[in-house]
């Protein structure tokens, strides 16, 4: 379906409430799924176009899901936005959102939430989210740094 890892330099601060969901983020680096055709191994560094996010209510903590595509992938010069993987590829969207919403049932007892009502965003929002989560990574170096003066 997708590789799935994290991106560095980026941290969802849990004390930083978002004004559009009404929680804080779940103390991470941003998580990326990678759509393309090759399945990626464990520590592979791969270079990517960004195409949309979710925001996963996972715990009462936000845990964005970022899509996107690697830049080698055939499939790369045509997908450009979130709308192009429901297009080109149809259904891969719906059925991403329902794993995350029920890949913790039989553990928890209970399905996620998402929100924006579950719809995946653009890449010009996530862009500004991955902007955001660099600048909260930033931070939090600085004061890392600060006390350890």
């Amino acid at each position: 379906m997708w590789n799935y890892g994290s991106i560095p330099q980026t941290w969802d601060d849990p004390e930083y409430i978002d004004p559009n969901l009404g929680v804080g983020g779940d103390n991470d680096p941003v998580d990326i799924l990678e759509i393309g055709r090759n399945v990626g191994h464990v520590g592979e560094i791969k270079q990517v176009k960004i195409l949309g996010v979710i925001a996963l209510i996972d715990n009462e903590e936000t845990d964005w899901k970022v899509m996107s595509i690697d830049i080698n992938d055939p499939m790369a010069s045509s997908l450009n936005d979130i709308q192009d993987v429901e297009e080109k590829m149809p259904g891969l969207l719906a059925a991403t959102r329902d794993f995350f919403r029920n890949y913790k049932v039989p553990r928890v007892g209970k399905c996620n939430i998402f929100g924006f009502n579950g719809e995946w965003q653009g890449r010009d929002f996530t862009e500004k989210l991955l902007e955001e989560t660099h600048g909260k990574w930033r931070e939090l170096l600085f004061r890392k740094n600060e006390r350890e003066k």
